[in-house]
């Protein structure tokens, strides 16, 4: 019986370090396997198109040549040959037959030839460039529209946009929806995260603030209402709640995200100092969620 309970010991001290080891090796291999699948994901629908359109126009147009010639001089020996000059003495016939064969003969060279110039490039020529070219072409748009001459030129595109049809019925959205998650403004951003009771009374369903001023909804609640987003970017849906019934939470976005997408199980970080949060209509205008705001908690709550 003694040597049962002792085997029994060491098999669950052997579990708690297996699971110990787990726990520490799992998040590190995670992680990778993340950035790894990014990076994939990145090199094969982004930067592997971008460098093989530029290969392709160096290896099949002249210019192309030309480009990639001076670029790695070692490669000149994959130029297209010139014509050979016909023999002296040729009748105008035999010239024109002769300069005939010697443009089916390095017709008939040039694909090999492409395809030698092509495993070269291949060889040289990295996808990163392909990704550094997505990136640099990023920066040059923003700059460009930035400008006044380019917010007006982008301007009129989306006014082209707007009545093609399908496409005015993708595009506003797209771009709302990109503009919500990417601006760096606070009215474009989630407000605060808060917590409204859904879908019935004492059950509570945490969110993110973001629309005001729905007349409609007021005039029927009597009171104002806000707009709450409840679940990740990926899914959710909007509920408008009275500014009474909306609490805020001591959590910042991140934390919200992680909150919501792990089901619970990540909550708030230890690490940050806890804050006493409020909301907007709470403190004429103020900010809230997380560190990011300040007041009274007790208001918070009310």
């Amino acid at each position: 019986m003694a040597s049962t309970t002792r085997a029994q010991d060491i098999l669950r001290t052997y579990r708690q370090v297996f699971l110990k080891g787990l726990a520490t090796v799992l998040p590190t291999l995670l992680t990778l396997w993340i950035v790894f699948a990014c990076s994939e994901f990145v090199s094969k629908t982004i930067a592997a198109p971008i460098s093989n359109s530029i290969k392709t126009q160096l290896v099949e147009t002249q210019l192309g040549n030309e480009v990639a010639f001076r670029i790695w001089r070692s490669l000149a020996l994959l130029r297209k040959p010139e014509p050979r000059p016909a023999p002296a003495g040729l009748d105008d016939a035999a010239q024109a037959r002769y300069e005939a064969a010697e443009r089916e003969r390095i017709a008939g060279q040039e694909p090999q030839r492409q395809q030698d110039l092509r495993a070269e490039l291949d060889r040289r020529f990295p996808n990163t460039v392909g990704a550094f070219l997505a990136v640099l072409t990023v920066f040059l748009v923003g700059f460009f529209v930035a400008s006044f001459m380019g917010s007006s030129a982008w301007g009129i595109v989306e006014s082209w946009l707007s009545r093609v049809p399908l496409v005015n019925k993708i595009y506003p959205g797209a771009k709302q929806m990109v503009g919500f998650f990417l601006a760096g403004d606070e009215e474009a951003t989630w407000q605060a995260v808060v917590a409204v009771e859904f879908p019935r009374k004492g059950l509570w369903s945490i969110g993110f603030l973001t629309t005001d001023n729905i007349e409609e909804v007021e005039a029927v609640s009597g009171e104002r209402v806000r707009g709450v987003y409840l679940g990740t970017p990926a899914a959710g849906q909007i509920v408008l709640a009275r500014e009474s019934e909306i609490i805020a939470i001591d959590m910042t976005v991140d934390e919200a995200l992680k909150f919501l997408m792990s089901g619970g199980v990540i909550g708030r970080d230890p690490e940050r100092p806890p804050a006493l949060p409020t909301l907007p209509w709470q403190t004429g205008g103020g900010s809230a969620g997380g560190p990011q705001g300040s007041g009274d908690e007790e208001s918070a709550n009310s």
